[in-house]
Order: C-alpha cells, then structure tokens, then sequence
C-alpha cells in the first residue's frame, strides 16, 4: 500500500472512509471503534535496517529474535513515514498496521498479527487505550485469562541513575557473568540486563536494581497514571520488574499482554518518545506500540466478520469530547459500549480543552458531539448536543448506547 505525502493529499492521509477497503479483519475493526485507523502495510526499506545499527548501534539477529518482539527497524519505518506526511508538524495519529512489514517476521497461516501505534501525544491515555484496545480484540478472537504485565524504565534522567546502579550491581557479581556480558559491560550494562543466556539470567533473578525505584517525578506519574487508568477499565496486571526493553529504543512503559493459563505472550508493546530524535528528527515525538501474534481460535473464526461493518465504511457523525482527568479514565469504557451497539465515533485523546476538540468535531463534520467533563463523570452522566441546531440533553450513560441508535445520522 502506497502511503501518499502531504503534496499528493492536501487532506488527511489517515481519512477513515478511504483507508478502510484496505482490511477486512475483525481487529482491525474493533481498532477502527477505539479510533485507530488501518494504513495497510508500512514496508521497512534497507534504510530503515541500517538505521538500527548506525544511529542506534543494535545488532539485528534474525535467527534468536522472539516471536512475539517489538522490532526497532519497524518503528522506525513508521516514524520515517510519520514525518513524510507531516513534516515537522507533531500531529496526533493512530495507526493500524498489518503485521508483516517485511522485516523478517516469520508467521504460520494460523496466526493472527497486527501493530497499534499512537503518535503525537505522551500522554499516559495512549498506553491505555493501546493495551485496552489489544485486549478487547484478543478477547473477541477467543482469549479469556488474559494479564498485562508492565513496568517502565522512565525517562532519560531515570534511566541514567538506573544504568548507574545497574553498574554498580553487575561489576560486584561480574565473575558469574557469561564472558559475552562481561564484554557488554564496557560498553553498556543494559546490554547485560536484556541477555538470554542462562548464566546470566540467573545473576538476573537475584535482588538487582529495580528501575521503578530510580523513576523521576514525572516520570513516576506517568506510570502511576497508567495503572489509574487499569484500574478504572478493570485490567488485570501485574508489575514485574523483569520486562525491560532496551534504552536505545524505548522511553517508559514496557509492556506484555499474556495468556495466564498458559504463560504465552500474546503482545508486546513500548512507549518509544526519544527514537525520532536519535533518527536525526529536531525534537522528540510522543510514540508508544504494540505487537500482536497469535494463533487463530475456533471461537475466534466463528465471529470474524468476512468484511468490516458498513457502520464503519462511513466516518463516524459523532464525536467524543473528554475533559479532565476522570473523564479520559471513562472514556474507553465507554467507547466499548458504543462499540457493542455498532456506533463508531471520533475523538481526540491529546486534548484537555472544549475548544480545540470543538473545532475538531466541526473540522471532521460530525453532527453530533458526546461531552463528559469532571461533573458528568462523577455523575455518571453525558451531554449529547447536536451540532447543526444546537440544542443538547444530559442523558445517562447507561441509556447512551440506546438513545444514539435512534438517532438518524
């Protein structure tokens, strides 16, 4: 799929009406409700692969990678095209992409595989409706015990005390290491800490740092914010120390989706803020993504549509405004039930303000717009208006799903 620069589309690259003919895949449905649009395939080029090991000095080996693994050459891919569109614009976009970039992946014709990625905001809201989005699809293809285990390496002051203390750590128990790490070490501990061999993953088990005791302020609230977020949704997860990712990709949360029956790791995903200016990009762009791969289930092949809803052939005529901190932790919740009632709709996640997402709903044409601030949320209530005369009602949000199917758009 050809993906258009901004001389060739004056408009939006990203219109949900003309990307959809592109999929005809039940998670990429589900991904269009939480507001997600699919963009095909995003190739990696040669460039892109010695992009990883000129500007980020990784190594790219095939043969050991893990199935389930967020590659640094796809993102950057994606970044690449991110600025093409947009040039040195920072603009909010989420992005559904088939999961074979042609870097290497190796799939089974059994196998389901696809990528959420947010770009354009840092906000702790995108971590949400990334993991919250993977799961509702993975729960639709027949996967029920379902954990997210997450943990963060912070921001470039957290993980410069954490590298430090990794330092001081892996030197006093430098003789139980593999000779491989003991090299590593010279250059780059975290290399050490993301090491397979069974040597060193036994030193690793032992009571080394942990990287949420070294989080600056910020960064510290944006993981608090996260979790705020699981526990308002529901989502069962886990803190563990363990899942790390390696610093010259990613900036903060670093996450898994599993199977808790069965401890496979079904997703994988990474907040990656700092990779757009490693890539020679002025300033950081807010980034974070995920990586499906699974097996087909028999409950899943029943329910998976032969093409996306027409509901959703159109652009949604309603537009979500959120405003406060409580409000975007209901959010979700409540796309899910609109979701359930095929009614789609469009939102903004980066903005705080009745304005801008004003503008936005007018800008895309919706005729209606669903407002919950702080006292709406703590009520339990929404404010339905209608764009063209006016006139809005505060309705529960209970009854919202019902009283929306009877509205002709």
């Amino acid at each position: 799929m050809e993906i258009k620069t901004p001389k060739k589309e004056k408009e939006s690259a990203l219109k949900l009406n003309a990307v959809l003919e592109y999929s005809a895949k039940k998670p990429a449905e589900i991904a269009c409700y939480y507001g997600f649009s699919p963009i095909g395939t995003v190739k990696v080029e040669q460039e892109d692969t010695l992009k990883v090991k000129e500007l980020l000095n990784l190594e790219i080996d095939r043969q050991t990678r893990k199935h389930v693994e967020i590659y640094p050459e796809e993102k950057i891919a994606l970044l690449r095209n991110y600025i093409e569109r947009n040039g040195s614009r920072i603009k909010l976009e989420m992005l559904y992409e088939d999961g074979d970039t042609g870097a290497g992946r190796r799939h089974m014709s059994n196998e389901i595989s696809f990528h959420l990625d947010i770009i354009g905001t840092t906000r702790s809201i995108a971590e949400a409706t990334i993991i919250k989005t993977c799961l509702q699809i993975l729960n639709e293809e027949g996967y029920e015990n379902l954990l997210v285990e997450i943990n963060t390496i912070g921001d470039k002051d957290s993980i410069a005390r954490f590298t430090r203390e990794l330092t001081v750590f892996f030197k006093k128990n430098i003789s139980l290491l593999s000779p491989h790490c003991r090299a590593k070490m010279k250059t780059d501990p975290f290399d050490v800490l993301l090491c397979e061999n069974r040597k060193c993953l036994k030193i690793k088990k032992e009571e080394g740092p942990d990287p949420i005791s070294c989080l600056s302020e910020n960064a510290r609230k944006h993981f608090s914010e996260i979790l705020e977020y699981f526990e308002e949704l529901g989502v069962p997860y886990r803190i563990n120390s363990k899942v790390v990712a390696s610093k010259k990709i990613c900036t903060g949360a670093v996450f898994e989706i599993k199977d808790s029956s069965s401890e496979t790791v079904l997703a994988r995903g990474i907040r990656y803020n700092g990779l757009s200016k490693k890539l020679g990009y002025k300033k950081d762009i807010g980034a974070v993504g995920i990586f499906a791969c699974f097996k087909k289930t028999e409950t899943g092949t029943r329910g998976r549509a032969s093409k996306i809803s027409p509901a959703l052939i159109k652009t949604p005529k309603i537009y979500f405004i959120q405003l406060g901190v409580v409000a975007k932790q209901k959010s979700l919740e409540i796309i899910e039930t609109l979701r359930k009632v095929k009614i789609p709709v469009l939102q903004s996640i980066s903005d705080d303000k009745l304005a801008p997402q004003l503008e936005q709903a007018e800008n895309m044409h919706a005729t209606f717009v669903i407002i919950m601030g702080q006292k709406e949320a703590m009520e339990n209530s929404i404010i339905v208006r209608n764009m063209l005369t006016r006139s809005q009602e505060t309705i529960e949000i209970s009854k919202l799903g019902e009283y929306l199917k009877k509205i002709k758009f």
